[in-house]
């Protein structure tokens, strides 16, 4: 372009930004997708002085496989589907990476590779694409695309072909994908991306608005404000899973700087609501609590509370530095934990399918720190063992500061070393582990130690646990029986940890109608009722139709009247709430509808009315549904478990345990299987606090209980662990002072766990 023509097209992408729109009679800039030429420039003038970080991420992309001239794409006649979307992806991440090197370096070896790869795909894609997730692989094709336009070894011919590939293949499933209320922003943004990318390669003003219009307007959640729902920053999908929840902002980012780049500023849409999003989800990556309002769809998704799934990652996407360097250090506004989120990962190779690379693409100022690494960080705090079924679980608190990006766990045969590492990791901030390596009946001695790029802290003070075994007496009252025809037999075994536990093994190929087949460890009760449980691990069948949670029961009969509360659906997935009259026809109400074990549920029996809850914590509870069914005087309560399979050998494992059953007002205290040297009472059992409110100091006084050990876990607002004090009970009424001295105002959940239940109370801290 000549050094005029350009300085016009500047002073046209510069007044575009003041207006906030395209002037529908101006040119697209090209290259103008994630990089325009400027951005290029840049990078190659950088890397060639030596610039820090620039050179440091050069470095790293050239040792990329991805980045080889001598890469060879394996193309297919789609680019959709399993499989398939992730070999199109690495291909077009080849030619992306490829392009980038040819620009900085000036060896056309590696132009001539992309325009290999793309053209390969461009002479094999033959049908409008289908498949999961096409959109990824879409958008990385077109933006390498858009960027090999420049590169003049690519043949006039070839590059039609490209577009006329983009144009009859790729856009029309994109289109059609839109305007579905409910889509998932981690589909749904990649299919706006996609257009906006194609109508930029193509000229196609028509498809640029369209992809503008959904992102401010669209029924799904391409639009903005159906990703990040709330001006707080919540994401919508962080109630499915984190991983999924990552890739609507992901490519919110990327449609946002490839707008900016064409003149339309979408980033400061909805008052920097995409900012709000980045920081909510870093933060919350970082094992912060944050504020998260239920909250549904048209979809009925029900999202009570953020998915526990594969969270606290520290993520390895280049898109948080474009965010950073976009609202940061070119708008001045504040980051803090998008910035920490950068800095722990540090200056590491883009390993998945991304656009932008470390430290090379986005960085705009070499003056930022954003990749120096933070101090040694402080030892963890308030280590906690608590002993379980063959296993050990530990649970830490964070070193202050967003400063860790892993942890050490080291375990002893002795108090006091010497220890040995049995676990150790890097990009993720949780705090909780489980040993599962334990002989039941060892005592077993721990220390945590935290990490991130500067070293290793101190160790943490020592806890100790040791795990048990299950024994096949159930107790009093309970028995184990297959209700229809299964291929397997059901069993149950037993402990008293964990508030009783026990684990119900069971086959079955139905649920919820006149024909059930399952497992159901029960036991008769009279009147109104509540039984509340934790769901907290399972082994799944291969099936994937597996079912467990809560049941009452009128009789064993096939065409039995029955209400339930529990799991169903691919890997345990949705909390369904199922109710049927005598022989009536079967009603399912949805939960949440991304329940991910463990998971509380509380059954309830008022009259003739039925009421299932739900709750990630036993403090927060969540209505599912409700519903009046007759049902006799007498009837049966307990759990049940599916295994979604006729097939013999076929079955599903699921562990229950923290069991409180209550008639009418009264708590029922079980005798142990296993007692200790006085068994606890039967009575009123009190839990006081005071004073409450306090100011740091304050006492918790037990009555009604006798001999045997606890725990008291204190608990914030978010369900995050803040601090255990083991108790040992020792008489009818004791007193135990705790201070809070340190933590942040607000309300805590002081929960009290001993062999005849939990007891919760709230209490307000206020300075």
């Amino acid at each position: 372009m000549k050094p005029t023509t350009f300085f016009f097209f500047r002073i046209a992408l510069l007044l575009l930004m003041l207006n906030g729109s395209r002037d529908l009679n101006a040119q697209f800039i090209h290259p103008g997708g994630i990089h325009t030429k400027a951005d290029l420039d840049r990078m190659k003038e950088k890397v060639a002085a030596g610039v820090y970080p620039w050179i440091d991420g050069w470095n790293l992309l050239r040792r990329s496989w991805k980045a080889q001239k001598t890469y060879v794409a394996t193309p297919y006649p789609n680019v959709g589907g399993q499989d398939v979307r992730q070999q199109a992806a690495k291909d077009a991440t080849a030619a992306y990476f490829n392009v980038l090197e040819w620009y900085i370096s000036g060896d056309t070896a590696y132009a001539n590779c992309a325009v290999r790869i793309l053209n390969a795909w461009s002479g094999s894609v033959n049908q409008v694409v289908s498949g999961e997730l096409y959109q990824i692989p879409i958008c990385l094709m077109v933006q390498a695309g858009e960027l090999l336009r420049i590169y003049p070894g690519w043949s006039e011919t070839d590059f039609t072909r490209f577009k006329n590939m983009c144009l009859n293949y790729f856009y029309p499933p994109c289109h059609d994908f839109l305007g579905k209320c409910g889509a998932w922003p981690s589909w749904d943004g990649p299919s706006t991306a996609a257009i906006l990318y194609i109508g930029i390669l193509c000229d196609d003003q028509a498809k640029f608005d369209e992809a503008v219009d959904n992102y401010k307007n669209g029924a799904g959640g391409g639009n903005l404000l159906n990703n990040v729902i709330n001006p707080s920053g919540q994401l919508f999908e962080m109630g499915r899973d984190q991983p999924h929840a990552e890739l609507g902002p992901q490519f919110a980012a990327e449609i946002c700087q490839t707008a900016l780049n064409q003149g339309v500023d979408l980033f400061s849409y909805a008052d920097n609501r995409l900012l709000a999003g980045f920081e909510y989800y870093c933060k919350f990556c970082l094992n912060n609590p944050v504020e998260w309002k239920p909250y549904n769809d048209c979809t009925n998704n029900n999202f009570y509370y953020p998915a526990m799934r594969l969270q606290y990652r520290i993520n390895s996407s280049p898109v948080y530095e474009l965010i950073y360097n976009h609202y940061v250090v070119k708008k001045g506004l504040s980051a803090p934990y998008t910035r920490a989120m950068i800095n722990l990962r540090g200056l590491l190779g883009t390993p998945n399918e991304y656009l932008g690379y470390c430290a090379l693409t986005y960085t705009l100022s070499d003056t930022t720190t954003i990749f120096k690494p933070q101090p040694v960080p402080s030892a963890p705090t308030n280590l906690i063992a608590t002993q379980d079924i063959s296993k050990i679980v530990l649970r830490w608190t964070k070193p202050g500061g967003n400063v860790t990006n892993g942890y050490n766990v080291l375990r002893s045969a002795t108090s006091g070393g010497p220890y040995t590492t049995i676990a150790s990791w890097r990009d993720n901030t949780s705090t909780e582990y489980s040993d599962t390596s334990v002989i039941n009946g060892t005592t077993y001695y721990y220390r945590v130690s935290a990490a991130n790029q500067s070293g290793v802290s101190a160790n943490s003070s020592e806890a100790s646990a040791r795990s048990v075994s299950t024994v096949p007496k159930l107790p009093s009252g309970w028995a184990v029986k297959d209700i229809g025809n299964v291929a397997t037999t059901a069993s149950a075994v037993y402990s008293d940890i964990n508030g009783k536990s026990f684990i119900l093994k069971a086959s079955g190929n139905n649920f919820g109608s006149n024909d059930d087949s399952y497992g159901y460890l029960y036991r008769q009760v009279t009147g109104d009722f509540t039984i509340t449980m934790r769901l907290s691990a399972a082994e799944l069948s291969t099936a994937t139709s597996d079912r467990a949670g809560l049941l009452m029961r009128e009789s064993f009969n096939a065409n039995s009247a029955i209400a339930a509360i529990g799991l169903g659906d691919g890997d345990l997935r949705r909390t369904w709430f199922t109710t049927h009259a005598t022989g009536g026809k079967t009603s399912w109400i949805s939960g949440d509808s991304h329940t991910w074990v463990p998971v509380w549920y509380r059954l309830q029996r008022t009259g003739n009315t039925f009421t299932g809850y739900q709750s990630f914590d036993n403090v927060t509870w969540f209505t599912v549904g409700s519903a009046t069914i007759a049902m006799p005087e007498s009837y049966y309560v307990g759990m049940y478990v599916n295994s979604g399979s006729a097939t013999a050998g076929i079955t599903t494992t699921v562990t229950f345990d923290h069991l409180t059953m209550v008639i009418g007002e009264d708590t029922i205290a079980e005798a142990p299987v296993n007692p200790g040297p006085a068994g606890p009472v039967a009575g009123v059992r009190l839990l006081d606090i005071y004073p409450n409110p306090t100011t740091g100091a304050f006492t918790i006084e037990l009555q009604k209980f006798k001999y045997g050990k606890g725990m008291i876990n204190i608990i914030d607002e978010a369900g995050r662990l803040v601090k255990g004090v083991p108790v040992t009970i020792l008489s009818e009424r004791q007193k135990i002072p705790v201070n809070l001295g340190g933590m942040a105002n607000g309300v805590y959940f002081i929960k009290l766990v001993t062999s005849e239940g939990i007891l919760v109370k709230s209490l307000l801290l206020h300075r």
